[in-house]
């Protein structure tokens, strides 16, 4: 192949991905991310309120979920069933801060278990408080001021509807009619849990998202650097064919 021939693809790859960035960066604004590269961060918030209560709650990473969905190998945060005791209903909870969510905003995580089929079944739930102070509630059946549901991973409690792998859920807040402000929770919420219940393992999370979807229509940049681009094609390879 021509040196000629070769530099004109290099720019039209180069022009063609910096077009891509440039609409993708039109399309999804970033408002919130975390990927728990510490553990649980100081900004969030956490309460076990399982019954019979357990040693443990949300904390780093552990190898049995090794490596995280992004990041380095234990950048991610687990619960499991050592959050309650005996047989016990697990709730353990951990919220964000406080965020400002829109009806162009999509929430985005990623979740996982041990096994599947699974020995013992595991559940989350994500729910939204809209409360200026956000409560989860005293019991392990209360859900405090996040009574809205937003969606529940696996809710069944089936051996296969939790994903052994890092798998993305997403939900979007296109209901809403305007903005709001207030916290998002995940939940490990398992009835007949604990260290000798039927139900509950380990579950991890990762990368957490909060987006905004707006225009993708493209601007004047786009547009300018798309003709760009053919401009230094067409240049090239009227070279070429001199060549």
């Amino acid at each position: 192949m021509s040196p000629t021939l070769t530099h004109a693809r290099r720019a039209l790859h180069a022009i063609g991905a910096a077009s891509m960035l440039y609409l993708s960066a039109s399309a999804y604004a970033l408002t919130f991310t975390e990927g728990f590269d510490a553990g649980v961060p100081d900004t969030w918030s956490q309460r076990n309120d399982s019954s019979p209560v357990g040693p443990s709650g949300w904390t780093q990473g552990a190898a049995a979920l090794s490596p995280a969905q992004g990041g380095t190998t234990n950048s991610f945060v687990v619960v499991n069933f050592q959050a309650g005791n005996s047989v016990s209903t697990l709730s353990d909870w951990l919220w964000t801060p406080t965020l400002t969510v829109s009806p162009d905003s999509v929430l985005t995580f990623y979740t996982r278990t041990a096994s599947n089929p699974a020995t013992n079944p595991d559940r989350l739930e994500v729910r939204w408080s809209s409360a200026a102070v956000a409560d989860p509630g005293t019991t392990a059946t209360d859900v405090g001021s996040f009574t809205t549901l937003l969606l529940t991973v696996n809710p069944s409690l089936s051996p296969t509807a939790y994903p052994a792998l890092w798998t993305a859920y997403s939900y979007s807040f296109s209901a809403l009619p305007a903005s709001v402000t207030g916290n998002l929770a995940f939940r490990y919420f398992v009835t007949n849990g604990g260290p000798s219940g039927a139900n509950s393992n380990i579950i991890g999370l990762d990368t957490v998202s909060v987006t905004n979807v707006v225009s993708n229509v493209p601007e004047a940049g786009s547009s300018s650097l798309m003709a760009l681009g053919l401009a230094v094609f067409g240049l090239c390879a009227r070279r070429v064919r001199r060549a």
